[in-house]
């Protein structure tokens, strides 16, 4: 562009508003647009490097309907807890029944 295609409107004496070709104009905007989106990348990683990240094969298997819960314990590697946690409560239901049984055998 140059200054040939601009179209300068004054206000009292001063310039007020710039008139740009339709196409320029366009360029201009892209630019912007492509400037903001960049920044925004930038702070969504800025954000990201600060907390945990989720993968995308922990997302497509929330989306495909699996258990979010179960999908984020594989994630986060808590079957061994989950085991030893339903065992735990597993045994304590029984608790009660070992002990009776136990003493009517003696």
């Amino acid at each position: 562009m140059n200054e040939q295609d601009v179209q300068i409107i004054e206000k009292d004496g001063e310039p007020e508003y710039a008139v740009v070709p339709i196409e320029e104009y366009r360029r201009m905007v892209a630019v912007l647009e492509d400037a903001a989106d960049s920044a925004a990348i930038e702070r969504a990683w800025a954000e990201d490097a600060a907390g945990e990240t989720i993968s995308g094969e922990v997302v497509k298997a929330i989306l495909a309907g699996e258990s979010p819960l179960r999908v984020w314990r594989k994630h986060r590697g808590c079957r061994r807890f989950a085991r030893w946690l339903a065992r735990a409560v597993w045994l304590s239901r029984l608790e009660p029944t070992i002990r009776t049984s136990h003493r009517k055998n003696f």
